[in-house]
């Protein structure tokens, strides 16, 4: 698995990645299968569809543009990671033909044919793909997500929800919540003892095999720039 970031804060115990997907009839068995060939209007030419949000959109960005998985934070924490990130999707731009704004939207651009090209979470693209729709996704680069469990400082009855996220976050258990959605255990040993199907294991952004080019977003990192690079990417967006 690709390394994950401890957090003193919270307990991550699910994961999601924002993945590339496709219409399958517009690209047959020759779809882009990297940020860099989702950049290449020329060689795979389409309607683009992508987040109208700064977050793993710039991350993405960076990908495309030849950034390693791990010297994606390491690049925007420089002095010019941000603008070059900027700068990328300001190229892309003219290419863009929808920037969508909620999840559901992402996926019924990706049903409906709408764009041929759409950054979108995993969850989104598996249900239109399991549906029946012509879509499919790739992992490759993708950027994982987390949620977490959390107490509140000063919650009053602290032990006994420490005690819940112990129990909620047992291997067994992280694997089972696979059964109800495409969303993958962040604890290693849920993917142990074979506790996941074969099958499902290829839908989730953090099996084994599917993490070993992604990027885990770095929550410390958008806590400390977030601001900037949302108003980075919304001048970009008017311009």
């Amino acid at each position: 698995m690709a390394k994950t970031r401890k957090s003193d804060y919270c307990y991550p115990f699910d994961s999601y990645g924002t993945v590339l997907s496709w219409n399958t009839k517009t690209y047959g068995e020759n779809p882009p299968k990297t940020w860099a060939e989702f950049w290449d209007v020329a060689k795979f030419p389409g309607r683009r569809a992508l987040r109208a949000n700064a977050q793993d959109s710039i991350e993405i960005a960076l990908l495309s543009d030849g950034v390693a998985p791990a010297d994606v934070y390491p690049v925007l924490s420089t002095p010019e990671g941000l603008d070059r990130a900027i700068k990328r999707l300001e190229a892309l731009k003219p290419n863009v033909a929808v920037w969508w704004t909620s999840g559901a939207q992402s996926a019924q651009l990706l049903k409906d044919g709408e764009a041929d090209l759409v950054v979108t979470w995993n969850g989104r693209a598996q249900t239109v793909k399991a549906d029946g729709g012509a879509a499919d996704y790739t992992f490759k680069g993708s950027v994982i997500g987390t949620d977490c469990l959390a107490v509140p400082k000063g919650a009053p009855n602290k032990e006994a929800a420490m005690k819940l996220i112990a129990a909620m976050t047992q291997p067994a258990r992280v694997a089972k919540l696979t059964d109800f959605i495409a969303y993958g255990p962040v604890n290693p040993a849920g993917y142990e003892g074979g506790l996941i199907p074969e099958d499902r294991l290829k839908t989730l952004a953090t099996a084994p095999e599917n993490a070993g080019t992604s990027v885990f977003s770095n929550s410390e990192w958008w806590v400390r720039n977030g601001e900037a690079a949302q108003k980075a990417f919304d001048e970009m967006m008017a311009r």
